[in-house]
């Protein structure tokens, strides 16, 4: 378990990052001119790229605040949303058919 206040420098940033990508996510929802879609889309995964990274540097000996500990930290997180976001999918009538580390692939059964 982590302390979760006050935020430290890291995860600031990391929060900071990601409530910009979702800011970013929403002027592509109300946009209607393809351009400036298409430029936000470029922001917006670029911000996913450096959020995603942490994991990496975490791991990575030479970082200042290395530290295995949030590097697994961060990869069991993400096995876990993975994980409960299947289950869920499978409510909707999605069988999963297979998963990695980004995310997971399914058919749809048709059953709801």
């Amino acid at each position: 378990m982590f302390l979760k206040g006050p935020a430290g420098f890291v995860p600031s940033i990391i929060g900071n990052i990601l409530r910009e990508r979702v800011r970013l996510k929403t002027m592509m929802k109300e946009s209607s001119d393809e351009e400036e879609k298409k430029f936000l889309n470029v922001q917006q995964e670029a911000l996913k790229r450096l959020a995603n990274s942490m994991y990496g540097v975490y791991g990575y000996s030479r970082f200042r605040w290395y530290r295995l500990e949030c590097a697994d930290a961060i990869t069991a997180w993400g096995r876990d949303y993975i994980k409960k976001t299947m289950v869920k999918a499978e409510d909707f009538g999605f069988k999963p058919v297979y998963a990695d580390t980004d995310g997971f692939y399914a058919v749809y059964h048709g059953d709801h």
